[in-house]
């Protein structure tokens, strides 16, 4: 196990709220005393509004100034080297124009038709449609043409970034210079601390508040086709500032090349990226036209971008909005477009995994009384009223729907813009791979945990987040997801910890002063618990046996666990365990005064953590978990290796190699460059090795590593399977088929419903040979037939019969065919040849026509299944009399109880199958052996009986042996 510092999240606090200014207070104080049940609304006035819009005005005017002095700052750098080259006949140009201009300035009628506003207002479109053309790379052709290597151009770029750089820093330092004192001054109490306390600061200053909205990083900078083809060919450096504690480099994952920059790509995935990014850019454009309204006419009509922009309708006043938006379009606007390139043609959204609802929907089907209970146990620990939310999803879900559907419909419709053809709606379906990739290079400067909100389900998430792991995306601030290898490790097992402080024994201490000393006995006491808070999928039987293995170790951790879509609690410990943060301060005795709890587990932490995590989840989807301490003041590396033991048991690891067993549908279509050790994706077609061959190649090895006590030791894979207890083991999966009997696989990959993953067990148990029950198989089919004894006679049967050979009857080392079986008639004969007055009984057990008083194990019921002539499906609770060794059932049951008292009984007792013959020297001692025979069979439990309709009792030798060899056997 690796060991590491705490890693709290961190995130800057909202300023708190303005009160209410004077002047309304003034207005509200003219209107007089307010009297009770009056409702009075203050508005702001009418010169507070112009003063807004003004200011609003004033901000996008100058914006609107910067954008084009940043473009045209760009243009001057690339148009360098042509202006140098072309001076003297600019010149020349620029003399005879002048000549001819001031010649014709001498006409009168030229003077009238001149009109300078409108000249500059030319001048201005031009400017914002040259910046939408900078934008879509429309410019680099010509820009490829006429721009040749120069060493003058290079170093004027150059300065040109620097200055640019440089002049914004100033004005944005002055600008914020406000806002970031009064950031400092609201949260100048809790700025200096990490982990709980943080939270206790949080909880002492004003505890409540929003959450502050993630920052989205300045995208401000318009990257040519040039420079991102240098940033992919060369690589860029990776921004490591946000990671702590232990790094492991050289790994697979983690390979020394693209530790420190990310791998370059070869030129021609550079090619095929840029090319798909050209387009990209086009419809991304298409789709921000969607949104103005006065240029939309113009787009439909236009059958190229080009066209649009030498439209006569475009005017100057159009463009200004829609530069803004093209210059910093926000994310979501990014990942629309990188969807709707892989979208295509397609028709509808993803359908609804089946079986993820599944829990929503046993909910709904509780009565009204269950759901109370429900809500009872928890009610304190909820931070919505989740009841209320199902109660009214099951009433929506009965109440007719037919305007939904109609505006569904609606919805969903193409548009042709500026010749590209795109939904009028984003995709709802998950991104594909090739998406992401372009996605990452084109907001180069955007972090992951801002793209994990654009993730639409989980399965988009998780594949995002192993692609991350391995390297494949070429961003430099994507790798600061898994700030260290213990939170690595976790996400690599699909647990996603949001909020960690594992320093329980740096904030716990114990200090007193005896009652010896001058002063009063005092006490200063403070005790801390490590906490992790983190996400895992919702529905899913991984998750269902990490938390049942959590609950199991009480002594060692607790644990809470929330519905992230419903808001329910659904386990959690009792309420004096819920701390996690306390403290015992005062004078006299410590044992006389109480403990304090500083932080509990409970809707205000909830709030708490969530202001504080730095990313967050765009779907419901998930499980809210909360791991902590049982004993405070304890050491990191324990709880953390709790969790992760049973992280592996409950993913039922067996090896170190197995970690990466629920990566293999991914691994298994990635590669790795040998040269560059660029992680990339393998084209159809290809023979290279994939990073899954690379995983289970004989060459790659193992190794764990434990820091303890500063020491660091290192295991192989050799002497890690020497470990009982470090993986999933025999003992394990033995525990595992009485805590989860209705799972029929181990190796679950989480993709599938529960009922598509039942289906698909119970076909490759088939498949397999395995037994019926773990194929889900229907094993007996009632049919009507008669018996010997009653020709005329039809009655139900059940036939069990394997017609197809699939699954043939395995019996137990104990089986004994009615065969071997005692056979009654010959041991009366020999008991009676020795007793002249010799008496005889045959006892059988009461059973009813179809099946044995004898229960069957709720696991083995599926053997005993059969389908009716409609095709329902029936399971027996009893052993039915048609199933294959049945007899052999109700020998065994009846030999069994015999046995209690088989020294009394001696030979005088024998059974065949649920018949007893009884046999005694005379009447009275038949008697006796038929009392205790009865009191065998019927006590303890009280579910057999002895049948007096189909018995005979107290009968000579001559009875027995004139008997029908049907009631012998």
């Amino acid at each position: 196990m690796i060991h590491s510092a705490s890693l709290p999240g961190q995130t800057e606090q909202p300023a708190p709220h303005r009160p209410v200014g004077s002047r309304q207070a003034r207005e509200a104080r003219r209107q007089g005393p307010i009297s009770e049940g009056t409702v009075v609304h203050v508005g702001p006035p009418i010169q507070d509004e112009e003063e807004a819009n003004g200011e609003k005005e004033q901000k996008k005017v100058k914006q609107e100034a910067a954008l084009s002095k940043h473009h045209w700052k760009q243009l001057e750098a690339q148009l360098a080297l042509k202006r140098q080259k072309e001076e003297k006949q600019r010149q020349d140009a620029y003399l005879e124009d002048a000549y001819r201009e001031r010649m014709s300035m001498t006409d009168d009628d030229d003077d009238e038709t001149w009109d300078p506003i409108e000249d500059m207002a030319q001048d201005s479109r031009d400017r914002y449609i040259d910046l939408i053309k900078h934008f879509l790379w429309m410019d680099t052709a010509s820009a490829k043409e006429n721009d040749t290597p120069g060493v003058g151009v290079e170093s004027k770029t150059g300065d040109l970034a620097q200055v640019e750089k440089a002049q914004p820093t100033g004005k944005k330092g002055k600008k914020k210079a406000k806002p970031k004192a009064a950031a400092a001054k609201a949260d100048g109490s809790n700025a200096g601390f990490v982990g709980q306390e943080k939270l206790v600061a949080m909880q002492e200053s004003y505890g409540g508040g929003a959450a502050p909205d993630l920052q989205e990083p300045d995208k401000s900078n318009i990257e040519t086709e040039g420079e991102m083809r240098k940033r992919l060919s060369e690589g860029v450096k990776k921004n490591n500032e946000s990671m702590s504690g232990w790094q492991i480099v050289g790994t697979l994952e983690n390979p020394h090349e693209t530790y420190s920059k990310t791998a370059p790509m070869t030129k021609d995935e550079i090619d095929w990226v840029v090319n798909d990014i050209l387009e990209i850019k086009v419809l991304l454009f298409c789709r921000l036209l969607l949104a103005q309204a006065s240029m939309l006419p113009a787009a439909l009509r236009a059958t190229s971008v080009q066209e649009f922009l030498d439209d006569a309708e475009i005017t100057e006043s159009n463009l200004p909005d829609l530069c803004l938006k093209v210059e910093k379009p926000s994310l979501q606007e990014i990942r629309d477009a990188c969807a709707d390139f892989a979208r295509g043609d397609e028709v509808g959204e993803t359908a609804k995994v089946e079986g993820d609802d599944y829990e929503d929907e046993a909910l709904e089907d509780l009565l009204i009384e269950d759901l109370l209970i429900e809500d009872s146990r928890y009610r304190h620990l909820h931070s919505r009223d989740w009841l209320f939310d199902t109660v009214m999803k099951s009433v929506m879900a009965k109440s007719p729907r037919k305007k939904k559907k109609s505006k569904a419909k609606s919805r969903n419709s193409k548009v042709t813009i500026c010749g590209r053809s795109i939904w009028n709606h984003a995709s709802e379906k998950a991104m594909s791979r090739d998406g992401w990739l372009q996605f990452s290079i084109l907001a180069k400067d955007c972090d992951l945990k801002h793209a994990i909100q654009l993730c639409r389900n989980w399965a988009e998430f998780t594949e995002l987040n192993h692609l991350t792991l391995w390297q494949y995306f070429p961003a430099s601030n994507w790798v600061s997801w898994s700030s260290d290898r213990l939170i690595r490790q976790l996400q690599e097992l699909r647990l996603f910890p949001y909020f960690t402080d594992l320093d329980a024994q740096k904030y716990s201490r114990h200090n007193q002063v005896g009652g010896r000393t001058r002063g009063r006995r005092q006490h200063d006491f403070v005790e801390a618990r490590n906490v992790i808070s983190a996400h895992m999928k919702r529905n899913d039987p991984v998750t269902r046996r990490f938390i049942q293995y959590l609950v199991m170790r009480t002594g060692e951790v607790l644990v809470l666990v929330r519905d992230g879509k419903t808001g329910r609690v659904i386990t959690a410990p009792p309420e004096e365990h819920l701390w996690t943060y306390r403290k015992k301060q005062g004078l006299g005795r410590a044992s006389k005064s109480e403990w304090e709890n500083v932080l509990t587990i409970g809707p205000d932490y909830f709030d708490m953590t969530d202001r504080l995590r730095e990313w967050r989840f765009g779907f419901d989807d998930y499980y809210d978990i909360f791991v902590w301490d049982f004993v405070p003041d304890q050491a990191a590396i324990g709880m953390y290796n709790v969790v992760v033991t049973e992280l592996r048991n409950a993913w039922r690891i067996t090896h170190p190699r197995d970690v990466y067993r629920h990566m293999q549908p991914l691994l298994q279509t990635l590669t790795r460059e040998k040269d560059t050790m660029r992680t990339r994706q393998i084209k159809e077609g290809e023979r290279v090795e994939s990073l899954w061959e690379t995983v289970n190649d004989n060459s790659t090895e193992f190794r764990l590593f434990d820091i303890k006590d500063g020491g660091v030791t290192c295991r192989s894979g050799a002497e890690m399977a020497t470990s009982a207890y470090m993986f999933y083991n025999e003992a394990n999966a033995a525990e595992d088929e009485v805590l989860f009997p209705d799972e029929l696989g181990s190796n679950d990959d989480g993709h599938l419903g529960n009922k598509m993953r039942s289906i698909r067990k119970g076909l490759e148990a088939i498949n397999k040979g395995k037994d019926p029950m773990k194929a889900q198989v229907i094993s007996g089919i009632a049919t009507a037939n008669t018996e010997p004894h009653r020709p005329d006679k039809l009655d139900l049967f059940i036939n069990y019969e394997d017609q197809y050979g699939k699954f043939p009857m395995e019996f137990g080392p104990d089986f004994m065919p009615p065969s071997k079986w005692p056979a009654l008639l010959p041991l009366a004969q020999a008991f009676g040849g020795t007793h002249p007055s010799a008496r005889f009984a045959l006892l059988r057990l009461w059973s009813a026509a179809h099946y044995y008083p004898f229960m069957v194990g709720l696991f083995n019921r599926q053997n005993t299944s059969f389908l009716d002539s409609t095709g329902r499906s029936w399971e027996w609770k009893s052993v039915p009399k048609d199933m294959p060794a049945s007899e052999f059932s109700a020998h065994r049951v009846t030999g069994a109880r015999l046995d209690l008292l088989r020294a009394q009984f001696g030979d005088r007792v024998v059974n065949r199958g649920d018949l007893i013959l009884v046999m005694g020297a005379d009447s009275a001692d038949l008697l006796k052996y038929c009392t205790a025979v009865t009191f065998a069979l019927q006590t303890k439990p009280w579910l057999r009986e002895i049948d007096l309709w189909k018995s005979f009792v107290n009968v000579d030798l001559d009875f027995v042996a004139s008997l029908d060899p049907f009631w012998l056997d």
